[in-house]
């Protein structure tokens, strides 16, 4: 380093240096799909902040077993609306319609979203109770 470079706080550095102590580019296939305000998606100032809790998800979502998902899209519903998945504060904005591989914990989120909207409309529908069924006769 150089003097003044040794003269400047940690937050004045470059962010260059900052994308040094993060995750290696090349085994980061979730930063195509990670999103945070006022940077551009999927670029590398889309990476969380060093020491939150966001990064230190995104690492555990790193070492997990990856497994190919499908996310369905609704019929009518536009193309360009993505799934938004958060947790601890990373958030990736996932494609509809195109299988993706995913981090094991990303997969079992979504499908338990999933299960629980099913279950949620199945509740709400005529047929699954007999007393309202029964009255509409």
């Amino acid at each position: 380093m150089t003097e003044n470079e040794q003269k400047q706080p940690a937050k004045l550095r470059s962010t260059a240096e900052a994308d040094e102590t993060l995750i290696d580019p090349e085994e980061d296939y979730l930063r195509k799909y990670q999103y945070r305000k006022q940077a551009k998606f999927g670029s590398a100032n889309s990476d969380p902040q060093p020491g939150s809790k966001a990064e230190v998800m995104k690492k555990q979502l790193l070492s997990q077993p990856r497994v190919r998902v499908l996310i369905p899209r609704d019929a009518g519903m536009d193309p360009k609306i993505r799934h938004s998945v958060t947790l601890n504060g990373y958030r990736l904005d996932l494609p509809k319609q195109t299988y993706i591989e995913l981090p094991l914990q990303i997969a079992e989120v979504i499908s338990n979203s999933f299960e629980q909207t099913d279950m949620a409309i199945l509740k709400g529908q005529i047929g699954s109770d007999q007393a309202k069924l029964n009255a509409l006769l």
